[in-house]
Order: structure tokens, then sequence, then C-alpha cells
């Protein structure tokens, strides 16, 4: 009786742990899969057009559950990723 409630709390707490997000892992998406080097035209496949874009940097909406971030500024040297940076609200 007793190692079948150890074997029920531990499969308890590895399925807590899967649905937490815990030990898998996260591929990002959208904007958050943009890296540095990246073309625009890739940056745009992966996260659409820009609210707003100038010469050098574009902007983006986004949000990310459990943070502040509401936005994205891709900046581009020679046609690359060169910064990226997220805004927060406060």
């Amino acid at each position: 009786m007793r190692r079948s409630v150890r074997v029920l709390c531990l499969g308890l707490l590895g399925l807590i742990a899967l649905l937490a997000g815990c030990g898998g892992t996260h591929k990002a998406i959208g904007v958050f899969a943009v890296e540095e080097g990246m073309t625009k035209q890739q940056v745009q496949k992966l996260a659409g057009p820009p609210y707003r874009a100038g010469p050098n940097c574009s902007l983006y909406h986004a949000s990310k559950k459990g943070t502040s971030i509401d936005g994205m500024r891709f900046c581009f040297m020679r046609g690359r990723v060169s910064l990226i940076q997220t805004s927060v609200h406060l």
C-alpha cells in the first residue's frame, strides 16, 4: 500500500512538472524566434510585417505570458539583424 501511494505521488509530480513546462524544450515562435544574423526576409517570414519600419529598424507588437514585454525592435546592418531589443510596460 505504501509503495503504491509513493508511486502515485511521484507520477502526479511528474505530470505537474510536465504540465508546468519543466524539463521540456520550448521552441520560440513569432517575434521571439528572431535571432541576430537573420535577413529582413527571414524576420518577416517568422514575425510577419512590422507595425512600423524605418530604414534600419522595424517595430513589432509582442507579448509573452508572465512578462511585461509589449514590443520588440529589430535593427539591421547590411541587411541582417544586428540588434534585438524588447520594450516593456511598467
